[in-house]
């Protein structure tokens, strides 16, 4: 496993500006992301994708599910849209309820949005209390975003 990460990220390197760790959490590949964790890999490290984002915002933004909980478990911050988007509950109502830095409207109404992209109806339910906007004209998101549950 050892060469295949040696082999693999020198190619990633080789091939774009992507970091291996972005490269594994946005692919989903979680024992990759656990190996390159385990050499060191900086887990909260900025990177070409998803807004210069860190590995969370990559593997959310591509619905990887199993890589971005994997990251929560290691260790890894999320931001308000993030933490919507995987239904942690506990993180999205910290966030919302912020005395020193209270989300914008267009934080809370991104953070529904990716509710919806995770399949988080509970928290889409909270964040739509929340002062979202944004929405269809009847003050909801299109049935089309609200997917199945996420899975992982």
């Amino acid at each position: 496993m050892d060469r295949v990460i040696q082999v693999g990220t020198w190619e990633v390197a080789r091939c774009s500006s992507i970091r291996p760790l972005h490269w594994a959490a946005g692919n989903g590949d979680v024992p990759v992301l656990d190996v390159l964790l385990d050499l060191g890999a900086d887990i909260e490290a900025d990177g070409p994708v998803v807004g210069n984002g860190t590995p969370p915002a990559g593997a959310v933004a591509f619905g990887q599910w199993h890589s971005a909980r994997r990251l929560l478990e290691r260790g890894a911050r999320t931001t308000l849209w993030q933490a919507a988007a995987l239904g942690e509950a506990d993180r999205v109502a910290a966030c919302c309820t912020s005395e020193s830095d209270p989300p914008t409207e267009e934080d809370i109404t991104t953070a529904l949005w990716c509710a919806c992209h995770g399949g988080q109806r509970r928290t889409a339910g909270y964040l739509l209390r929340s002062r979202a906007v944004g929405l269809t004209p009847g003050g909801v998101p299109p049935p089309a975003v609200v997917r199945h549950p996420a899975q992982g």
